[in-house]
């Protein structure tokens, strides 16, 4: 299995690829240029930040460039402009840039300290109360007068179930009010949120039938995205009703609805607009990324640490064996996209930047420090960290390898599909006999560790097999595991050689 950290330079690399020298070193070629360059700094700062790397002076200073003035309009929005020649033709107000502004503005104001980035997001927030409806929902043709564009036809005639454009802002809204303390931020982030709460949310935790129903022009990426925002307000508010309702969401209907087991997301939520020569959605690695993003939250952040689980499967079933290798194209390689075989791969600079956020936060959540001062190793992945460096090796069994930096007890999770009689600790080579197994975690005393020490956790990897149904063509996929990793499917797909 390809490394975690390897797997992110290799993004990192293909999203450098995609400024193009002769347009001014924008993003082009993809969804919408302004959409995409917010992604682009969202993704490219966290990778900086979580990996220790840096991005190239060139590329900073063309993507700082662009990004002020695509900015740089009566609202504050990100969009393309009229006045660039090339990019005319595609300049048009999209309600569904308000997360990807956000986003590339708070990544610019927490890890660049970019003045300029809090009164731009600041300008954003006015423009949007200020067009607020007294049910909540925004006015967006205004806005687009506002700024003397067109709005997006998708989105001008107002029948939208808002997760397409403000319920997707929620998380960025909040994540700029805990960077400055902006109040407006605050309060539009509560008026969206309890919406959202009220029409997007059931309290059984079934997704609303007008979410899915044929009727609706629903976006999975877009609706998980709103549902990330929901649980981080309740984390941020210590709200219980809004993270019981997207804990119960998660457990009730993500892998009903928005993914499968084994990782296949659809791209449409709904009324199907883009199938594939079978009938089958086209699928999307970001929703199955958002499907990541949510079960981490929930796990380090309310204590249901078993859905570390999920993550993981996900990441080493589906996403890392996506990522396109080997591609002689700098603009593919290192890609995921929007695929059409339900195995297959695809290159698109939004769905792979998403993917990248992702796995910067999964990455980030490897080691930590406990409650109680202990180094807790939570996901099997190879990390050098500054508490501990973490190497994997699957073989007949997983051996999880811990060099300690830090003399204390140490933690270290295993899947629930592990047998307990298989699991055998060691410090240099001796057995340790004393060690704990709680709540899902083997507890080992300090005092096996030392500066020399090297720890192994070993356990099994069953394999086991799982059926994947297609909802639409009702095509089977028989998928052979070992451990938390597919290995081959019946039939062939291109994931699975």
């Amino acid at each position: 299995m390809r490394k975690l950290f390897d797997s992110m330079n290799l993004a990192a690399d293909c999203l450098l690829a995609w400024l193009n020298p002769d347009m001014e070193y924008m993003p082009t070629g993809g969804f919408e240029v302004a959409h995409d360059t917010g992604r682009w700094w969202d993704a490219m700062l966290r990778w900086e930040n979580v990996l220790g790397m840096e991005i190239p002076p060139w590329a900073e200073e063309a993507m700082y460039r662009n990004i002020r003035r695509l900015m740089d309009n009566d609202a504050g929005f990100l969009a393309n402009r009229p006045d660039i020649p090339w990019m005319k033709e595609k300049s048009v107000f999209n309600p569904h840039n308000i997360r990807e502004g956000m986003l590339a503005l708070t990544a610019l104001i927490k890890y660049r300290g970019d003045e300029w980035a809090v009164a731009k997001t600041h300008q954003m927030l006015r423009t949007l109360d200020s067009f607020q409806r007294t049910d909540g929902s925004f006015d967006y043709a205004g806005i687009g007068r506002l700024i003397g564009l067109p709005v997006r036809e998708i989105h001008s005639s107002n029948t939208l179930d808002g997760t397409s454009m403000e319920g997707r802002a929620l998380e960025p809204i909040i994540e700029y009010y805990l960077l400055t303390g902006d109040m407006l931020a605050l309060e539009l982030a509560e008026s969206i949120a309890k919406r959202q709460f009220s029409i997007s949310t059931s309290e059984n935790g079934s997704i609303p039938e007008r979410i899915i129903s044929p009727d609706n022009i629903g976006h999975n990426h877009s609706y998980l995205g709103t549902l990330r925002g929901l649980l981080k307000y309740g984390i941020m508010t210590d709200d219980k009703s809004f993270i019981t309702r997207i804990s119960e969401t998660y457990d009730n209907s993500i892998f009903v609805n928005n993914v499968s087991y084994a990782g296949w997301a659809p791209h449409d939520l709904g009324k199907r607009r883009f199938n594939n020569e079978d009938g089958d959605p086209e699928g999307d690695p970001a929703s199955c990324g958002d499907a990541m993003q949510i079960a981490l939250w929930l796990a380090m952040e309310t204590g249901r640490t078993r859905l570390l689980d999920d993550v993981e499967r996900l990441a080493k079933a589906r996403i890392l064996p996506q990522q396109i290798t080997g591609d002689p194209d700098p603009g593919r390689n290192g890609a995921w996209g929007i695929y059409r075989h339900p195995f297959g791969f695809g290159a698109i600079l939004d769905v792979f930047a998403a993917v990248l956020h992702t796995l910067c936060d999964v990455y980030e959540n490897i080691v930590t420090i406990g409650k109680e001062g202990t180094v807790d190793i939570s996901m099997a992945f190879d990390i050098d960290s500054p508490d501990a460096g973490v190497r994997i090796t699957d073989d007949d069994c997983r051996v999880i390898e811990i060099s300690p930096f830090q003399k204390e007890d140490h933690r270290i999770r295993i899947p629930e599909w592990v047998s307990p009689k298989s699991i055998r600790v060691m410090s240099n080579g001796n057995n340790i006999e004393d060690y704990l197994l709680e709540g899902g975690y083997v507890y080992i005393k300090g005092k096996y560790i030392e500066a020399d020490s090297v720890i192994e956790v070993h356990h099994e990897l069953p394999v086991r097999t799982t059926t994947e149904t297609m909802k639409v063509s009702g095509r089977e996929f028989r998928l052979l595991w070992k451990g938390d990793e597919i290995i081959s499917s019946d039939p062939p797909v291109p994931m699975y050689p």
